[in-house]
């Protein structure tokens, strides 16, 4: 499955592993096995089987780093295919609940998914209050740039414009911030 997956045959997993019974399968395989064919439902927007792969592949997961990539799979799935916000919400906060240092990939993309939840549902405060686990004064490269656009767009949703021009233009003024993140800034500043 991870194969067919990595060669972005999504279908091709669900026709050959879609009816098959993972409960069988050794139970040291179960997690990956379930993870994958989740991943393979969600990427064709197959809801409740991709649902049900995904929640098992966490009762079948014991390492910390493959549970939090299972959690923003599934956060991801109750977001897209799923509209199901609140559902989405609870496993974005799971992959980063109890950390005190945001550091890997997937806390990134959970702590920023969660945030534009919340700001989705008009809870503005509380978006900011999540994207600051995230240390964009220490912070280089991709995860800096790509929260301080975030928090810029939160700030104009929640109608603080004069903040979220200083912040753009922060962004499209710093040398360090690739070329996307400042032609990004500068696009959003000239759509207010």
């Amino acid at each position: 499955m991870e194969v067919l997956l990595a060669q972005q045959t999504a279908a091709d997993v669900i026709t050959q592993f879609g009816e098959a019974d993972i409960s069988g399968w050794p139970f040291w395989q179960r997690g990956d096995a379930y993870f994958a064919r989740g991943r393979a439902f969600a990427l064709l927007d197959i809801g409740p089987e991709g649902e049900a792969d995904l929640t098992r592949a966490l009762d079948f997961t014991s390492d910390s780093r493959s549970l939090q990539k299972i959690r923003l799979t599934l956060g991801r799935h109750r977001e897209e295919t799923l509209k199901d916000d609140d559902a989405a919400l609870a496993a974005y906060r799971s992959v980063f609940a109890n950390r005190e240092q945001i550091g890997g990939a997937d806390e990134f993309g959970a702590v920023q998914a969660a945030a534009r939840i919340l700001a989705r549902q008009k809870q503005f405060d509380d978006a900011l209050a999540t994207l600051s686990l995230i240390d964009t004064e220490q912070q280089r490269g991709v995860w800096r740039f790509s929260t301080l656009l975030a928090r810029g767009d939160i700030l104009l949703a929640a109608g603080r414009q004069d903040e979220a021009v200083a912040l753009f233009q922060s962004v499209l003024k710093d040398s360090a911030a690739e070329p996307r993140f400042r032609q990004q800034a500068e696009q959003r500043l000239q759509q207010r």
